[in-house]
């Protein structure tokens, strides 16, 4: 997911996010997935919303960034 620099701070990423969340939901999907890198202002909103840190890889992306997977629990298991 990526907004443009000048439509930052208008709360378009937390409702892409929020989006996101509600379409797993409807289709009744247990888990939502996400992959980001380190220091990213994405990974802020993700965890706002509930997306939790899974593992670390790394150094993957350009300028030695380390790839972070999250996730967030939509329904239970078991």
């Amino acid at each position: 997911m990526f907004v443009h620099p000048s439509f930052r701070g208008q709360g378009i990423g937390k409702d892409l996010i929020q989006k996101r969340i509600d379409l797993a939901y409807e289709h009744h999907v247990s888990r939502v997935f996400v992959s980001c890198y380190g220091g990213s202002p994405v990974s802020h909103l993700y965890a706002q919303r509930g997306f939790l840190p899974l593992f670390r890889l790394g150094p993957r992306y350009y300028g030695g960034y380390a790839e972070t997977l999250m996730a967030k629990e939509i329904f239970k298991s078991g």
